[in-house]
């Protein structure tokens, strides 16, 4: 049986090393030069999101002020999913 003679041993050779440089040199240019700009994009993102959702806020609030809606009435009101 040839299979179960190799098949608990590894062999460190050429073919493993230039596999374990190359990983290296990946994970290197990877966490230097893409995480970066991908956290960056997904921080501006989130930051977008949130300038919108007081806009949002801010606009439900002056109108309903607009309307004569006071603050209790607000509160009270039901709410999607209760």
């Amino acid at each position: 049986m040839y299979l179960a003679a190799a098949a608990g041993v590894i062999e460190i050779n050429g073919t493993v090393i230039v596999e374990l440089i190359t990983f290296l040199i990946m994970l290197y240019v990877l966490a230097r030069y893409v995480y970066p700009v991908i956290v960056r994009l997904a921080e501006a993102r989130q930051r977008a999101i949130a300038a919108q959702l007081l806009a949002a806020v801010t606009k439900d609030i002056a109108h309903e002020a607009q309307e004569g809606f006071s603050v209790e009435w607000r509160e009270r009101r039901p709410r999607p999913g209760t």
